[in-house]
Order: structure tokens, then C-alpha cells, then sequence
């Protein structure tokens, strides 16, 4: 059992490890009129950098962001040191986002503080981060809280595990993909008939369309095995290729293990 523990532990610091590394979802319909008004240029770096309407720049990326010198822009050029593996440079862009009021900054910077990415762990300032967020409605920093009143093992809040569930229930429900992965594999495992399975997977489905790391392995082996829910393996592929760009353990490490058996 304690083996089994740490193992999930792992797992969790992987997730969150490929959160620094993950451009947050931004919706660009035209791509190829950005790059021709070039009138955002936050938007306008995404598109470089990504590769959207056209080939990637990264480094043109890069420059558009720099001249901008908003939240939004530090934001992303954190990404970028995070997949260039400086974690100090990463979690300093995050800090100078936060301070100007990015959320996602806000939140990912509570992360690195939580874990030690890139800067010395500090539970007790993430909290602090947290409980604001959590205070104004913002749905994974009250997952993170609920998750802390449901631990014994620390002094920031009281262990309430009535209270936690609430607060994990309104995360999954406003749409933090952490809670909806973790709810929804907890649901899959209880469910008895095809509609409990169906709104259990549909959670973890949506957590895989957020980019959650676990939940895009987790659905990526269902629907190759089609194990419970329609075998898919074009998808599988997909969901499992974004794992492996993102750097997720477990994701690499099956990977190596079927490559040695072929």
C-alpha cells in the first residue's frame, strides 16, 4: 500500500510538472489574419510559437512577447523556459505575472511553490496565493484547498473531510481539470451501469481536453483497448503524442517499455 502511495504521489508531481510546461488553452480562429494584421501580439506570438497558419518561429515568438511586456506575454514566455528546462527563469517569469494579476500565473506560481519547481517549497506562501484565488471563485485553487482541509498531514487548515468534499464537488462542476480527472476516476470505478460509466468518462474527457497529463494517459489507454468506452486508437494517439510533449513520466516510460518488446 505505501508503495502504492508514493507511486500516486509521483504521478501527481508529474502532472504538475507538465502543467509549467503547457500553453494555456487560448482560442485563435484566424490564425492566418493575425499574422497579417499582426494586431495582437500576445495572439500573434501563440501563433509563431505554436506554428498555427503557418511554419514556427519560435525565436519571432518570442520577440512579439518581450516587446509586448504584459502578464499575458511573461506568461508565455514562462512556458518557454520551462521547455528549455530552466526552472528558476521559468518560476521568475511566473512571479513577474502574478504580480500583475495573471490567475493562471497566480495558480501555476502556487504550484512551483507547493512542489519546489524552480524555486525553494513554500507551502505556507502557496496557500496564501490559493486562499485569494479560492476566494474569488477561481475553480483550482479551491480544488487545492478542499484537497488540503481532506489532508491530516499539515498545520494550514483543519482537517475536514465533510468541507473538502464540498469544495472538491464545486471544482469538479466549474470545470478544474484536476478535480474532474481525480472525480472521474473515482466515479469509473464505482459505476454499474453504461450512463454512470458514459458521465465518468465524460469527466475525464474533459480534463484530457485541458491538457491534463493523467487524464489524456488514462483515455488514451481506454480508448486504445477500448475498455469501457468505444475504441478509438486515432485519438488514443493524440491524447498520448501530447503526453509525450509534454514530458509525462508515465507516458515516456510505457513508451520505452514498448519499444524494448518489439
Amino acid at each position: 500500500m505505501e508503495n502504492d502511495n508514493q507511486t500516486l504521489i509521483d504521478t501527481n508531481i508529474e502532472a504538475f510538472k507538465c502543467e509549467m510546461r503547457a500553453f494555456p488553452h487560448v482560442e485563435i480562429a484566424s490564425p492566418e489574419l493575425l499574422r497579417q494584421n499582426r494586431d495582437d501580439l500576445n495572439k500573434l506570438g501563440l501563433v509563431y510559437y505554436l506554428g498555427l497558419g503557418g511554419p514556427e518561429d519560435r525565436e519571432e515568438a518570442k520577440r512579439l512577447w518581450a516587446k509586448s511586456n504584459d502578464g499575458e506575454a511573461k506568461l508565455f514566455l514562462s512556458v518557454d523556459r520551462f521547455l528549455e528546462n530552466d526552472l528558476s527563469g521559468g518560476v521568475q517569469l511566473l512571479a513577474e505575472a502574478s504580480k500583475m494579476g495573471v490567475v493562471l500565473a497566480q495558480l501555476r506560481y502556487a504550484y512551483c511553490l507547493i512542489l519546489g519547481i524552480g524555486i525553494e517549497a513554500d507551502l505556507g506562501r502557496a496557500y496564501k496565493i490559493l486562499k485569494k484565488l479560492a476566494s474569488d471563485h477561481v475553480p483550482c485553487a479551491v480544488y487545492f484547498i478542499g484537497a488540503m482541509h481532506m489532508t491530516r498531514e499539515q498545520m494550514l487548515v483543519e482537517y475536514d473531510p465533510e468541507r473538502a468534499q464540498k469544495l472538491l464537488d464545486w471544482s469538479v462542476k466549474n470545470g478544474c481539470k484536476f478535480a474532474q480527472f481525480e472525480q472521474g476516476v473515482v466515479d469509473l470505478r464505482k459505476a454499474k451501469t453504461e450512463p454512470a460509466v458514459a458521465r465518468a468518462f465524460g469527466l475525464i474527457e474533459a480534463a484530457a481536453e485541458q491538457d491534463e497529463p493523467r487524464a489524456m494517459f488514462y483515455y488514451a489507454l481506454a480508448l486504445a483497448r477500448g475498455d469501457r468506452v468505444k475504441q478509438d486508437t486515432e485519438r488514443a494517439q493524440r491524447y498520448l503524442d501530447r503526453c509525450l510533449q509534454l514530458g509525462f513520466g508515465p507516458a515516456v516510460d510505457a513508451v520505452k517499455e514498448a519499444v524494448k518488446k518489439m
